[in-house]
């Protein structure tokens, strides 16, 4: 997690976007979005407003080219360039009031990457693990496009591909944590993704103060919401992390408010969320096995039904883990829900007949990063961490 640093006071905290005129289905966040397998009936419901939900929110394409599966060279011909919006900037223009810090400050990732860089060979743990607490820092830096334009970090020859991608890393070989935080950096800031606020694109209602029940949904009008209805990792990093599984369904990761699976018909599942243990579940990090939800009088449920359709398709499943799953998981973050990576649906079958509960038999596919759930690598980060227990406390959450 990176060395401890001081507390980021000079950086301010966004506030919560303004309310729009449609709403999600409110979810309790008490826990800021801790979830459950549902009733048959309850998971009908969320399956059709899931539905409703995707056919009125349309995908939201990527500047960025195609990505890559876990262990695939890209070739260089494909390799990602500057978006328009960063290269159509003048560079020459009057900064705002306050810019010329700013720009220091994101130019200080550079001094550290160029420090590397000049003894590739020989890089120390501390030297890295300036770089490591430095991302994690920016994580929570509120940007713009000309400060971002003149500090170059976009540049693949100058900027953060110095540290994911190996035609520019000068023959150093970083940790494999410290490049995918700067890969999901980048990809952020290359989609103008500025707004560093955790519970950003999400609507906060009911009372104020400690112990008033609140809810939380998804502002339907939010413009940088992203579509999960998509095989693979898509744009997702290894270890992503958000406060709420509202905020994974924000951005691309999983496309149900509560559900424990996401789907489409007679196609298979895009991604499941492992949270609490139910019937014969079991996590062994690599492996798992996932129970479906709860039929009635023998009728599969809709969700499970995604997972069957999903068994030997070779279609992967992204899994994410959910902080309330049991306390003996070793895989669990700490807080909130993170992405662990692909999996393959191998098998499954039936442990309980009459409510027609499946168990599937799951394998993360090779050529991923370890799964972050300890040491320095681990996510939340320490300062992921801090601020999801700020955002607690100023929305009276204790």
């Amino acid at each position: 997690m990176g060395s401890p640093e001081p507390e980021l006071s000079s950086i301010p905290q966004a506030e919560p976007p303004p309310p729009a005129s449609n709403s999600a289905a409110p979810a309790s966040v008490s826990s800021l979005g801790r979830i459950r397998k549902r009733s048959k009936a309850e998971a009908s419901t969320s399956n059709a407003s899931t539905a409703a939900s995707s056919s009125n929110n349309s995908h939201v394409t990527s500047p960025l080219p195609p990505a890559a599966e876990p262990g695939e060279i890209v070739p260089s011909t494909q390799k990602r360039l500057p978006p328009t919006w960063y290269t159509s900037i003048n560079v020459h223009q009057k900064a705002a009031p306050g810019s010329r810090a700013l720009e220091n400050r994101l130019k200080r990732i550079r001094d550290f990457i160029k420090e590397c860089k000049s003894s590739p060979r020989t890089v120390t743990a501390a030297q890295f693990n300036r770089v490591r607490t430095e991302l994690h820092e920016l994580e929570f830096l509120y940007v713009n496009a000309i400060a971002l334009r003149k500090s170059r970090l976009l540049h693949n020859d100058d900027g953060l591909p110095q540290i994911f991608d190996f035609d520019y890393t000068g023959g150093v070989t970083y940790p494999w944590d410290i490049k995918s935080d700067a890969e999901e950096l980048y990809n952020k800031w290359y989609q103008e993704m500025f707004d560093p606020y955790l519970l950003r694109g999400l609507k906060i209602t009911g009372g104020k103060g400690a112990g008033k029940h609140k809810t939380m949904s998804l502002d339907e009008g939010y413009p940088g919401r992203i579509s999960c209805n998509y095989w693979g990792a898509g744009y997702l990093v290894n270890g992503q992390w958000w406060p709420s599984q509202l905020c994974g369904l924000r951005d691309g990761a999983h496309g149900s408010a509560q559900g424990g699976i996401h789907g489409k018909k007679a196609e298979g599942a895009y991604s499941i969320v492992l949270s609490g243990n139910h019937y014969q579940d079991r996590d062994e990090g690599d492996e798992i096995w996932y129970s479906g939800t709860d039929g009635d009088n023998g009728v599969i449920t809709e969700s499970t039904q995604r997972m069957i359709e999903s068994t030997g398709s070779g279609k992967p499943v992204r899994v994410l883990r959910s902080q309330a799953l049991p306390a003996t998981n070793r895989y669990k973050p700490e807080r909130g829900y993170r992405y662990d990576g692909l999996y393959d649906v191998l098998d499954h079958r039936v442990v309980e007949p009459i409510k027609q509960i499946h168990l599937f038999h799951l394998k993360r596919r090779e050529g991923q990063d370890p799964i972050r759930c300890v040491g320095v690598e681990a996510r939340p980060t320490a300062q992921e961490t801090r601020h999801y227990e700020d955002v607690r406390e100023k929305l009276g959450f204790t």
